[in-house]
């Protein structure tokens, strides 16, 4: 998400589309397509904090808690929630 951007409505609304994608891919067991969509999403959050523009909640704190939902489907939740813990503390 660009932070020079007034309007930030369509980098909120692209970044929370590609979040369900995410999570259809790990549910179907595809690790590295969940991860080739997720893995920038978290970087969109982090200039501009949490946004709440179209109601989707986007940012940090929503990112996370997606990323630990996809680790639970691909298996590897106990591991993505102590690393949550560990940066968040």
């Amino acid at each position: 998400m660009d932070p020079g951007v007034s309007d930030k409505a369509a980098a909120e609304a692209a970044g929370m589309l590609h979040l369900p994608l995410a999570q259809l891919a790990a549910k179907d067991g595809d690790a590295d397509t969940a991860g080739s969509i997720s893995g920038w999403s978290p970087s969109w959050p982090r200039g501009p904090g949490e946004r709440a523009t179209l109601h989707y909640d986007f940012g940090p704190v929503n990112v996370r808690a997606w990323s630990l939902s996809l680790a639970v489907e691909l298996d590897t939740g106990p591991d993505r929630a102590e690393q949550i813990t560990r940066t968040t503390s």
